[in-house]
């Protein structure tokens, strides 16, 4: 029966599932034909009730992203946006994960709709946790946000990150990611607890110290936005032959025109 009615909604068959659903008892309606429901109540622009449904739906389907995401876009054709910015609390962490199936669409849907501090904020976690695979979504995300004319979250004071620095080691330089000892596995990432993170810290611009047997000169210290998208690009060309959905050319973004390189990366897209 459930088929049936799933067979009806996609066929547009409104009026025909309206005859059956109007004949479910609500008190004791299933969770899977409450989904329906509220779906079908979202493309007649019945907002209220759709969202009243999703409300009871959520406390069936908490680990569900796709159900989240259904309950946001509701909220937003229906809500103040401080109502649908109440959701995103709502939602465990646990299911936030990178690999999550659609995660990368509720971040952006987050960013450019309800809330882009949470969701850069979010992207960066999810970065710090697998900056590999991470990496090529958070450079099509910003580049696909500036193409439309969004604009992107700086200046944030992120959690498990104290700073972006360039600096030489022995003559060669490196750019790397200060984080806390929990994020620390990537090349990328320097762990606040070493000596190295510490020392990189205390030291002023132009400074030199032997740390390990070794001369370390703190050539810049950057912003930690700045960082992290120039690391997710670097990583995104390094690795560019393993991701299937995109193809990067090589990026050369400054410290001072972030922004305004970035713009000039998307005119090579253009037709």
């Amino acid at each position: 029966y459930l088929y049936y009615l799933y067979t009806l909604m996609n066929l547009e068959k409104y009026d025909t599932f309206k005859s059956h659903i109007e004949n479910i008892n609500s008190d004791n309606i299933n969770p899977d034909f409450l989904i329906l429901r509220a779906r079908y109540y979202s493309v007649i622009w019945d907002y209220e009730n759709s969202k009243n449904d999703y409300i009871k739906i959520v406390d069936s389907y908490r680990e569900s992203l796709n159900i989240w995401l259904d309950y946001l876009l509701v909220s937003l054709k229906y809500d103040d946006i401080s109502e649908t910015k109440k959701i995103l609390y709502d939602i465990s962490e646990d299911i936030l994960k990178p690999r999550a199936k659609n995660i990368f669409r509720f971040i952006y849907l987050v960013y450019e709709k309800i809330d882009p501090v949470y969701a850069e904020k979010l992207i960066t976690k999810l970065f710090l946790m697998e900056p590999d695979f991470v990496a090529p979504y958070l450079c099509n995300m910003h580049l696909n946000l500036i193409a439309n004319k969004v604009e992107l979250v700086s200046d944030l004071v992120y959690e498990n990150i104290y700073e972006g620095v360039i600096y030489e080691i022995e003559g060669e330089r490196k750019q790397k990611l200060i984080v806390s000892d929990d994020f620390s596995n990537s090349s990328h990432f320097i762990n606040i607890d070493c000596d190295l993170g510490t020392s990189l810290l205390e030291m002023k611009v132009g400074e030199e110290r032997i740390i390990g047997y070794q001369r370390i000169k703190l050539i810049e210290r950057q912003p930690s936005f700045v960082t992290i998208f120039q690391i997710a690009v670097t990583i995104t060309e390094d690795n560019r032959h393993n991701f299937s959905e995109f193809t990067f050319l090589p990026l050369k973004v400054r410290d001072d025109f972030v922004v305004e390189d970035m713009k000039e990366i998307l005119k090579r897209f253009s037709v």
